[in-house]
């Protein structure tokens, strides 16, 4: 039996915790609304793979400058309410685009990585198949 990772990292249950800054994530949310039209947290959250807690606090940023409002609920409790952008959001959102073109999961910053991720991705190492002599 594989014993636990001793370099394992917590998920991020705040803004803080993930190491991002919130405009950055409101940023990422609001492309992720671009194409979805209208989702719930907990749809957005898996999206972006963000923690239900982050993804509120995202909501209730947004939600409180007009960019994005509450349309309706999918079921009970916070997760399953259904959210859509608004004109000021869509503004905001291309914005967003014309300063990077990411949407995708949330990004892990490398001071947060273990060890071996950060190793991996910066180790220098040759790949076969990219530049390098493959066996």
């Amino acid at each position: 039996m594989a014993e636990p990772s001793a370099h394992f990292v917590p998920e991020p249950l705040t803004v803080e915790e993930t190491g991002l800054e919130m405009g950055f994530l409101a940023d990422l949310t609001l492309k992720a609304f671009y194409y979805t039209g209208r989702a719930t947290a907990g749809q957005l959250g898996a999206a972006l793979a963000l923690s239900q807690p982050v993804m509120q606090d995202v909501l209730t940023f947004l939600s409180r400058d007009n960019l994005c409002e509450v349309t309706g609920s999918e079921g009970h409790g916070l997760a399953n309410y259904r959210y859509s952008i608004t004109g000021r959001g869509m503004e905001r959102t291309a914005a967003a685009f014309e300063r990077s073109a990411y949407l995708g999961s949330a990004p892990v910053p490398l001071g947060l990585r273990p060890p071996s991720a950060a190793a991996v991705g910066l180790s220098g190492a040759v790949r076969p198949g990219r530049g390098g002599a493959g066996p």
